[in-house]
């Protein structure tokens, strides 16, 4: 009789701690990937409502990565602002400078190329300013890099994490993030820069919740 108490006992200490791990294997399988919160990534921000812009499937090609989200951010009658979220896990092509894009579509100058420090009132953020001439119009681009949690305006510092997490076995994702917006005629390159910055400062906190 003791034998068989102690059987029943021990049985139902194993079913509840196999219950215990399915219910919290459910839990995990709950949570989201990096990839699904970038993909939701909000559509309004305090003011700015987006609309998706689709890709041509080059494009898709050339990144060699489906993990993409493009959107056009409008306030009231301003400017519209471009966001460009480009996601892989350790795939260094999908990464490449966008400068290379602008330049190979052909009739497009680069004015001007430097690393600026925004000033986003608590923090600041380097990031690639790019100045463009257009057939019909300027743009002003500015991207940066992420691996990990970590944000970079060096391709280079983010293919050695990459390389670094490699050696270790660990697996990491990585994103090029692009904001630009198109300088009308009349309007300062200043203007447009500091329409870039009002909406970096509303969408970082955003970013950083998807890293």
């Amino acid at each position: 009789m003791v034998k068989k108490n102690l059987t029943y006992i021990i049985l139902l200490i194993l079913l509840c701690v196999a219950a215990f791990f399915i219910q919290d294997i459910r839990k995990f399988k709950k949570l989201p990937t990096q990839l699904s919160r970038i993909l939701e990534f909000p559509a309004s921000l305090d003011g700015y409502h987006s609309k998706d812009i689709s890709l041509e499937q080059r494009v898709y090609d050339i990144l060699n990565t489906d993990s993409i989200i493009c959107k056009e951010y409008s306030k009231g009658k301003q400017t519209p602002v471009w966001l460009l979220i480009v996601y892989s896990e350790q795939d260094r092509q999908s990464f490449h400078p966008p400068e290379y894009c602008y330049l190979g579509g052909g009739d497009v100058d680069l004015l001007d190329k430097r690393i600026e420090v925004l000033d986003l009132d608590n923090r600041q953020l380097d990031v690639n300013k790019l100045f463009f001439k257009m057939p019909a119009y300027k743009q002003l681009v500015c991207y940066w890099y992420t691996a990990g949690k970590k944000m970079t305006s060096n391709y280079y510092k983010q293919q050695l994490f990459f390389m670094r997490e490699q050696m270790k076995r660990k697996k990491v994702g990585g994103t090029l993030i692009r904001v630009s917006t198109i300088v009308p005629e009349g309007e300062a390159e200043e203007q447009a820069m500091q329409r870039v910055i009002d909406f970096i400062k509303l969408a970082l906190p955003e970013i950083e919740k998807i890293l």
